[in-house]
């Protein structure tokens, strides 16, 4: 019987509401091959369409991702926003459009939110850049390891 609590126990985790729910397990590398399925021919839209690209960085202190990110693109400083914020007005960007591709994308970017938010411990997005903008949505996966998906948004 003990085991049997100890068991239940494990796969139980309390949520910060009160409430449990049971954890998925999905370890770094599963999410990662997750990711790579929905992002496949995903493009990121803005006057020009970017492919999304999914890169490992392993385990990196805030200030350290930071300034990877600057590297990157020099000469700029990066700029923390909502990960909800951004995806969510994509989302609605891409399916106002009305153009059946961009629903289709939509739909994409929508299952990727989902997993992301319900499959990481955060997810946040730097951008870095004024003209030519290095979109970066980090993601630190539940054993710390951060997972980025690199992409690039023109606004002139």
């Amino acid at each position: 019987m003990h085991l049997l609590w100890a068991i239940l126990l494990f796969w139980l985790v309390p949520t910060t509401a009160g409430a449990t729910i049971i954890s998925t397990g999905m370890d770094t590398l599963a999410l990662e091959q997750k990711i790579n399925q929905l992002i496949s021919n995903l493009q990121y839209s803005s006057e020009s369409d970017y492919p999304l690209e999914l890169l490992r960085w392993g385990h990196k202190s805030p200030a350290a991702l930071q300034a990877a990110i600057r590297e990157n693109n020099p000469g700029h400083v990066p700029e923390q926003r909502d990960a909800a914020a951004f995806f969510s007005r994509y989302i609605q960007a891409q399916v106002n459009s009305g153009d059946p591709e961009m629903i289709k994308a939509a739909n994409k970017y929508k299952a990727l939110w989902e997993l992301l938010s319900k499959q990481s411990s955060t997810v946040t997005v730097w951008r870095n850049g004024q003209t030519r903008v290095d979109i970066y949505i980090v993601i630190t996966a539940k054993d710390g390891q951060l997972l980025l998906i690199k992409t690039t948004s023109v606004e002139t």
